[in-house]
């Protein structure tokens, strides 16, 4: 257990590196080449992330069965690396050619989705067998050291002159040494399945291919949805929103990797699996409530300061998209739990109702109320998700574990903080030097009344120091 908890606690330091990597290689981006450029990148990004489906579907079930007690391991990794590897060529292939055909955007996306998809899809089949083995900090530290070359590769190509070309490529550049790592790390030779193994994995397959799918749309389709509606500067706006509140995630996506095989390791050996949800969502949303609070009192300032003034059109987007972080912190760990406890039926049920939320909303609403109907429709997904999780999970765990006291403890501070950060704004912010003040003000006012209010929290601050939380 012990182990399970240094893992965890190592893969949240590795996740928060690559988050403040990323957070601020996309101001440098958008400053240096602007909107319009990382707009495109994002949409590229957006159409891989969504059009990898099929193999999502496929990684799950691997990552699934390798993650039980006694799994043919080197047989599940060939299985996983005989579909993925030519099913990616594949897709790329026909996903660009249809592009063209149909015209459904400038001919130069196609050939930069046919540069970045293969890398993306290996390299993301490698991590997340990673994690099937428990091993979230490695998998994490992978990452990570992938964001560190991407950055670097893209910065060297965007000062050369590439614009989006340049973003685009690095990425790929990165994705490629970063698959091969995950596969070297792992330390296991494929081998071809046996019947056994296919079958075993081909049982959870039917389910979560088609849930793989679905679920991609589900996290993927707004930026590309924006990207198909509106002008690429507004899908820049968009994703530099996204990736401001993307801290919001940092404790809950770690959680996630390792809740779910957790969950799933329990369950194969008959054991509760109660515990382990209740004790991983007590904590789950303690950065995303703040953050919630402090851009719904100076988010403007805060996109105009960091961004700069073209990028003054995120500021809308960057509330709606907290919001969502705050339920989506409680219903991605309930949805791994939920494929954890081997109900892929449910799931599949789970995420249809939430993609076409997505897939029908988001242009419907966006239609009447302009691009932010896209992050309304985004957070109308979030809060329907969680409630169909809960109605899966309830009469395993009971309804008081999946909303618990210590998320009212948060909520306490951070209305605590958001009215000391408001009074702040009003009487001090001038320019950027003070809307940093402001920030550190309120981050100081939230943790210490959470720490007041919050006996929980300061045993687990004092259990963290010695290793003992998780």
């Amino acid at each position: 257990m012990s182990d399970q908890r240094d893992r965890v606690a190592s893969g949240a330091v590795a996740s928060a590196v690559q988050m403040v990597i990323g957070f601020f290689s996309v101001i440098l981006f958008g400053r240096l080449a602007g909107n319009e450029v990382v707009g495109v990148y994002f949409f590229i990004l957006s159409i891989v992330s969504t059009t990898d489906g099929l193999l999502n579907g496929v990684m799950t079930a691997c990552k699934k069965r390798i993650s039980e007690h006694g799994a043919p391991a080197e047989e599940i990794l060939g299985l996983l690396l005989v579909v993925t590897v030519p099913g990616a060529i594949v897709f790329a292939i026909v996903i660009s050619a249809v592009i063209v055909l149909f015209d459904l955007t400038e001919a130069d996306v196609s050939i930069l989705f046919l540069v970045t998809f293969v890398p993306f899809v290996v390299s993301t089949a490698g991590v997340r067998m990673i994690v099937g083995f428990g091993r979230v900090d490695t998998a994490q530290w992978i990452q990570t050291a992938r964001t560190v070359l991407r950055v670097v590769v893209q910065l060297v190509l965007i000062v050369v002159g590439f614009g989006a070309v340049g973003l685009v490529a690095g990425h790929a550049v990165a994705m490629t040494l970063g698959s091969i790592a995950a596969f070297v790390f792992l330390g296991i030779v494929p081998q071809l399945p046996g019947l056994e193994t296919i079958w075993s994995v081909g049982t959870f397959a039917r389910y979560s291919v088609p849930g793989g799918v679905i679920s991609r749309i589900d996290e993927s389709a707004d930026e590309m949805i924006l990207g198909f509606m509106f002008a690429s500067g507004v899908v820049g706006d968009y994703g530099v929103a996204v990736r401001l509140v993307a801290p919001a995630l940092l404790i809950s996506s770690v959680l996630q990797g390792s809740l779910g095989t957790r969950v799933s390791n329990l369950d194969s050996r008959d054991e509760s699996v109660a515990p382990v949800i209740k004790k991983n969502l007590a904590f789950t949303a303690i950065l995303s409530v703040p953050i919630f609070f402090g851009v719904l009192a100076i988010g403007d300032h805060i996109v105009v300061t960091a961004f700069g003034s073209e990028f003054s059109g995120a500021s809308p987007f960057v509330v709606v998209l907290a919001a969502s972080r705050v339920v989506k912190c409680f219903g991605s760990p309930m949805t791994s739990a939920v494929g954890g406890l081997d109900l892929p039926r449910q799931m599949v049920v789970i995420n249809i109702i939430s993609a076409l939320t997505i897939l029908v909303g988001a242009p419907a609403i966006a239609v009447v109320i302009g691009p932010l109907g896209v992050a309304v429709a985004l957070l109308l997904s979030t809060v329907i998700r969680y409630v169909l999780t809960a109605l899966v999970l309830v009469p395993r765990i009971g309804f008081r574990s999946l909303i618990p006291r210590q998320f009212g403890e948060q909520l306490l501070a951070g209305l605590v903080m958001f009215l000391c950060v408001t009074v702040a704004d009003r009487i001090l912010i001038t320019d950027w030097t003070t809307v940093a003040l402001t920030v550190g003000v309120g981050g100081i006012v939230y943790i210490t009344t959470l720490l007041a209010v919050s006996p929980e929290t300061r045993i687990a601050v004092v259990e963290s120091s010695n290793n003992q939380f998780i």
